[in-house]
């Protein structure tokens, strides 16, 4: 409504809304060319945090849709990374290969086991929490190793 023939101050009811989901669908579109968070922040002329934010909810979006998808991924993430596991303990418990090492790539093998065994730690957990969650199966699965006589 016009008051006294001036245009009303103020957004219409909405218009917020609308801004942001363009915001959002932009910086999205940007990121998904390639673009940095950085470049999308400048660009949008928004913060790198609000940038992060949006592609966050993306990514949770996209997990929802195509949960079994991420799921499997998770699996082999899980798999590859109890095989570097096993390959980096090989490599510190073998005593001629300590021995001509250098002092950084034994550090920093050690330190990537550890962070890979938080990893392997979290993924578990966020299973073993899912099956908490879910109901249980009347079919019995097996996993693991199966045991021969």
């Amino acid at each position: 409504m016009k008051q006294n023939g001036k245009k009303p101050l103020g957004r219409k009811n909405g218009a917020t809304e609308i801004a942001t989901l363009s915001l959002k669908e932009q910086a999205i579109a940007l990121f998904l060319e390639g673009h940095s968070v950085a470049q999308i922040a400048e660009r949008l002329k928004r913060s790198t945090d609000s940038v992060y934010d949006y592609v966050g909810d993306a990514r949770l979006q996209l997990i929802r849709q195509k949960k079994e998808h991420f799921e499997e991924r998770l699996a082999i993430l899980l798999d590859d990374s109890l095989n570097v596991i096993a390959t980096q303990s090989r490599m510190l418990n073998d005593s001629d290969w300590l021995k001509t090492a250098e002092p950084e790539r034994i550090d920093s093998i050690s330190r990537a086991t550890g962070i890979l065994f938080d990893k392997c730690f979290v993924l578990l957990a966020g299973w073993g929490n899912k099956r908490v969650q879910s109901p249980i199966s009347e079919t019995p699965t097996s996993v693991g190793i199966a045991v021969t006589e």
